[in-house]
């Protein structure tokens, strides 16, 4: 068998991934979709899990907040405090 110098060697490689550096490059961005869609795909099949912390929601009011909110009126009521022009209504009454 011949032996042939290393450099030999790396010129026929280089010369190799000259010549079909289109194919490698096809192949290698087409390993790259496939393994991206593959993962997304993982991704968006996970089922959905909640949190414990997202489980312990507490909500805590203070007085001032709870008298506000009492303080504000029922939408039964229909109070309007601005007479309009005859022949227009107002957009926000129920």
């Amino acid at each position: 068998m011949k032996n042939s110098p290393p450099n030999a060697q790396i010129e026929k490689i280089v010369n190799l991934l000259v010549k079909y550096n289109l194919v490698i490059f096809v192949i290698v961005v087409a390993a790259g979709l496939i393994a991206s869609v593959y993962i997304l795909t993982g991704i968006v099949n996970r089922p959905y899990v909640e949190s414990s912390a997202a489980t312990q929601n507490t909500a805590n009011f203070d007085s001032s907040t709870i008298n506000m909110l009492s303080g504000l009126e029922t939408s039964s009521k229909n109070v309007n405090y601005k007479t309009l022009p005859s022949g227009r209504i107002s957009p926000f009454s129920e």
